[in-house]
């Protein structure tokens, strides 16, 4: 049998869309899971319009890879552009916009092994060198606020998708400010 951390540690590739409903703590939630691949993004893009909120999330400790769709094209950098396009688009003017940088812990023990001057945008990196996990992790929190825009808010949580704890805390947190823009579009502030 599966142990608890073995279907944690579980990961299935989503394809097309796949919608979730649930209650938690009295509100009613309807999560949309898409594919982040290339190929599945045309089925989901226009989707959406009229959502409250969008919870990007990406693997953090992917700087040094590469895409499957494309070996030329680094994984964070792709992330940062899917990010922009979906920041940008019409569908989600009024959204409020939430970054999962997941996978902070293979995050911090990949920067031990793999330093983050393998990753091509590190010329754009102006901290203390080496960086340290807090410098490199801002760092990338850094771009991906930036390609958001200056207008738009992005709520940013540094998470780690194992750790059962630190996922309850950002879902509070996410449940917070659902609430608060479904208010905002009531007219209830």
């Amino acid at each position: 049998l599966p142990t608890h951390d073995d279907v944690i540690r579980t990961r299935n590739r989503t394809c097309g869309i796949v919608e979730t409903n649930f209650i938690f703590q009295k509100y009613t939630f309807k999560v949309f899971d898409v594919g982040g691949q290339r190929n599945e993004r045309r089925k989901w893009i226009h989707c959406f319009e009229g959502v409250r909120a969008v919870i990007f999330i990406t693997a953090i400790s992917e700087y040094d890879q590469m895409l499957f769709e494309d070996p030329s094209v680094h994984r964070i950098d792709e992330a940062l552009a899917l990010f922009d396009e979906i920041c940008h688009t019409r569908w989600f003017v009024r959204t409020a916009m939430i970054l999962f940088l997941n996978k902070h812990d293979v995050f911090c023990e990949k920067l031990r092994k793999q330093p983050l001057s393998v990753y091509p945008g590190y010329h754009e990196y102006d901290g203390p060198e080496p960086p340290s996990e807090d410098d490199a992790l801002n760092f990338f929190k850094q771009k991906f606020v930036l390609s958001a825009g200056e207008k738009r808010d992005v709520y940013v949580h540094v998470t780690c998708a194992t750790d059962t704890d630190n996922i309850g805390r950002v879902f509070d947190s996410v449940r917070d400010l659902s609430i608060r823009v479904s208010m905002r579009d009531w007219g209830w502030e």
